[in-house]
């Protein structure tokens, strides 16, 4: 039932989602005439573009805490619901053509398009067109096997897994990338591990509201400093130059730490609010509409070659944030509402 679902946390999904939204509403990506283009894995002085690269890291963040939130939930339960994996997959087709039809067809953009970015329109989840939502379905068609494995664990054994698991793929992966044939996958079955792990076993360090306040505030210390770092030393070192981004990764240990503290934080309290439990819903169409490789590669490079109303980088990037996050809301909206009615239509018809 839905009043099951603690809005805090879902509260928290949501936080998770602005994060992610205001990450990819930075100048950063391949565009065309990009007069606007700031490089955010470049070492700089300029404080502005420090700040903008601070702020890439909120997407990794965001996803690392939508995992947990998602872990926490399936973790619950061995069923897989037939309709919402053909409701993600339907949605994410819909979205796919749709937003492709109104640049081509409609704003009249002609795409130089490829054969595999063809075949993406029509098959986004198998061909990773959101590598997101492909991972997500993923663990959640896996979840009742992960649950059935660490049943079968002992609190030694689960507990020497996550920490194996978590050096090699969380710690060494940081360092350099790609270790151990490492992918977002295994870095999400990780999350899992530890999340179920800390819920079945440390209950006492989940509820310690002033613990969680302690491992959150030195955890985002300690990445500032580390990103602070990494500019300093790419200033000097030219090998480094190019590397500010070099640890932005959801399974960095120090993103890890400070999301499950900041989730332990959110879910010491229970409380039910049908508006927030409703826009948290929302969210995985909301990741799949602003996600969208045309609004990202074409949408966003147009924004900031001839839309941009202000010399402030900081204000475009808020602007364009604040148009993703509420165009994105009233598509989502809108396609739940038409979801409805067709639903009650067929209903109808079926009486």
């Amino acid at each position: 039932m839905e009043k099951e679902r603690n809005s805090s946390i879902e509260f928290l999904k949501i936080i998770a989602v602005f994060l992610i939204i205001l990450s990819h509403s930075l100048p950063f990506g391949i565009y065309n005439n990009y007069s606007s283009f700031i490089n955010l894995r470049m070492c700089t002085t300029d404080i502005t573009e420090l700040l903008m690269a601070i702020f890439r890291y909120f997407g990794n963040i965001g996803n690392c805490i939508f995992m947990i939130c998602s872990s926490y939930f399936l973790s619950n339960s061995n069923h897989i619901k037939k309709s919402k994996i053909s409701r993600i997959a339907i949605y994410s087709i819909v979205v796919s053509i749709l937003i492709f039809a109104i640049f081509r067809f409609i704003i009249k953009i002609d795409f130089d398009m490829s054969a595999k970015e063809t075949m993406q329109l029509f098959m986004p989840i198998t061909l990773q067109l959101n590598w997101f939502i492909s991972c997500y379905i993923i663990i959640y068609l896996l979840h009742p096997l992960l649950n059935a494995a660490i049943k079968s664990l002992d609190k030694k054994h689960h507990f020497i897994y996550i920490i194996l698991f978590t050096f090699v793929y969380s710690f060494l992966n940081t360092l350099n990338e790609g270790i151990l044939f490492y992918n977002s996958l295994i870095g999400f079955i990780l999350i899992y591990f530890i999340v179920v792990f800390l819920k079945r076993y440390k209950e006492d360090i989940c509820n310690n509201r002033r613990l969680n306040i302690i491992i959150f505030s030195l955890s985002i210390i300690t990445l500032l400093f580390s990103i602070l770092l990494i500019n300093q030393l790419g200033l000097r070192l030219p090998f480094l130059s190019d590397k500010l981004q070099s640890i932005n990764k959801f399974n960095n240990p120090i993103v890890i730490l400070l999301s499950i503290s900041l989730f332990n934080l959110f879910n010491t309290k229970f409380f039910y609010n049908k508006m927030i439990n409703y826009f948290s819903s929302l969210s995985l169409l909301i990741y799949i509409i602003h996600g969208n490789p045309f609004i990202e590669d074409w949408f966003k490079g147009y924004y900031y070659d001839h839309l941009v109303k202000t010399d402030s980088r900081i204000a475009n990037v808020f602007i364009l944030f604040l148009i993703y996050l509420f165009g994105s809301i009233f598509f989502a909206t809108l396609m739940t509402c038409i979801e409805k009615k067709i639903k009650l239509l067929i209903q109808t018809n079926k009486k």
